[in-house]
């Protein structure tokens, strides 16, 4: 029915609409709290004036709020279509790469295989260049990088390729989306052995301790969330268990900030695994509290899992795995 409401001709309307989209990024960013409310907005505008070119982003916004926030992933799924049907029907080219981003980064993984989302947020990115939206093509190639990853790439191809979409970002006078690329490029340095410091995000490409400070003054959540989620999955590959810890309290600060998006299931899968390891060094009431806190976890990713196994299972599994042969029930972990 929302696909057929007739087409918006009140034109403070659509000016509305198109400023309450273009406040939708950087709410999410540093005020995530106002996300819903600007978005439930522009969803009444639609439903009271009827759809516009940027009807779309309100609807997929409205999928991400469902997925993310509200936890209905099925009815977010049925609203992340609706506003690509949108897209589709209007032929919208200004719109198409900002609706293809939330879909891509929020809604679509919730569903459909990682490679999948991998394709479209590039799709989204050339879209936005296009259309000379350069903060959303950023964030675009940023989210795009990150599907890739877990999708599974060669670090020696990934690296480069972000180097260069850096550099197009840089020029774009995109600055904060190129230190979300730089993040991602220190993190495949150190994958390869060419950090300075292999658990820390410090080397030619970014510098936490000139870099966090700034997100903390520039008030990005976002970055700061990436920079705890980063550090853990480095810390725990690299066995510094003391650093991973820290980093799951500081994520667990700014996890909001990216709530729905496709790192929030490698923090969880991280934090279990990294509080497993140093569980043997516990007192046994502190493998109890210890199990608990990786069972939470766990269950975070299982619920990931249940719309999407092919993406999120394993994890689920991992973990599983690795709780049952620390807890000696080798049977129960190759099971796994």
């Amino acid at each position: 029915d929302l696909l057929d409401l007739p087409v918006m001709c009140d034109l403070q309307a659509q000016q509305t609409l198109q400023l309450l989209s273009d406040l939708l990024p950087p709410s999410f960013i540093t005020a995530p709290d106002l996300y819903p409310i600007l978005n439930a907005k522009m969803m009444s505008l639609s439903i009271q004036f009827g759809n516009t070119s940027v009807s779309a982003v309100g609807y997929v916004s409205h999928g991400l709020v469902l997925s993310a926030m509200s936890g209905d992933v099925n009815m977010g799924y049925r609203f992340g279509r609706l506003a690509l049907n949108l897209i589709e029907r209007y032929n919208s080219k200004q719109y198409k790469g900002k609706t293809l981003l939330v879909f891509g980064n929020w809604i679509q993984h919730r569903h459909e295989l990682l490679r999948t989302v991998v394709v479209l947020l590039k799709d989204g990115y050339t879209a936005c260049m296009d259309a000379g939206d350069f903060l959303n093509a950023g964030f675009n190639i940023s989210c795009y990088f990150d599907a890739s990853l877990l999708a599974g790439v060669e670090l020696n191809a990934w690296e480069p390729e972000i180097l260069l979409h850096s550099k197009d970002l840089e020029r774009a006078k995109q600055y904060s989306t190129q230190a979300y690329l730089e993040m991602k490029r220190q993190i495949a340095l150190n994958l390869m052995a060419r950090g300075s410091q292999q658990d820390c995000l410090i080397g030619t490409a970014y510098d936490e301790t000139v870099m966090i400070p700034k997100h903390i003054q520039d008030g990005d959540l976002t970055a700061l969330a990436y920079s705890s989620i980063y550090k853990l999955m480095l810390a725990y590959l690299f066995g510094n268990y003391t650093a991973a810890l820290e980093n799951i309290d500081r994520g667990d600060r700014y996890l909001q900030a990216v709530s729905g998006m496709i790192l929030v299931p490698v923090f969880h899968f991280y934090a279990a695994l990294t509080h497993l390891a140093v569980l043997k060094d516990r007192s046994e009431p502190e493998q109890a509290e210890i199990l608990v806190q990786v069972n939470i976890h766990q269950s975070t990713i299982h619920q990931w899992a249940k719309n999407a196994p092919m993406n999120y299972l394993h994890k689920w599994h991992l973990i599983e795995a690795q709780k049952q042969q620390i807890l000696g029930n080798r049977a129960a972990a190759i099971e796994h």
